[in-house]
């Protein structure tokens, strides 16, 4: 059995499609899943099922209660399932 992984929530402020395969993509207001956050800006996150690495800058973080708000509760709950994570930093901004 997998071991649950902690993570924060986040908002996108913009929209970004993923220039690499190792990226994510999300609409402007799309509620992500936050795992990771590195120095060098790239965060690790989850948007409807696909991980990948994105800009912090291009999120905002947010509150759970916000993020059940906007998701709705059987949301929120669905994207709450244990995840395992297996990235590594990315190595460069882009």
């Amino acid at each position: 059995m997998a071991t649950p992984v902690r993570f924060t929530w986040a908002q996108a402020a913009h929209t970004r499609d993923a220039a690499k395969d190792n990226e994510v993509s999300f609409k402007k207001g799309d509620v992500l899943k936050v795992f990771q956050k590195y120095p060098n800006g790239w965060w690790v996150a989850e948007n409807n099922g696909k991980m990948g690495v994105c800009p912090g800058s291009w999120l905002r973080d947010i509150s759970e209660e916000d993020a059940i708000a906007k998701l709705g509760t059987a949301g929120a709950a669905a994207r709450a399932q244990p995840v395992v994570v297996a990235k590594s930093p990315p190595s460069a901004a882009g």
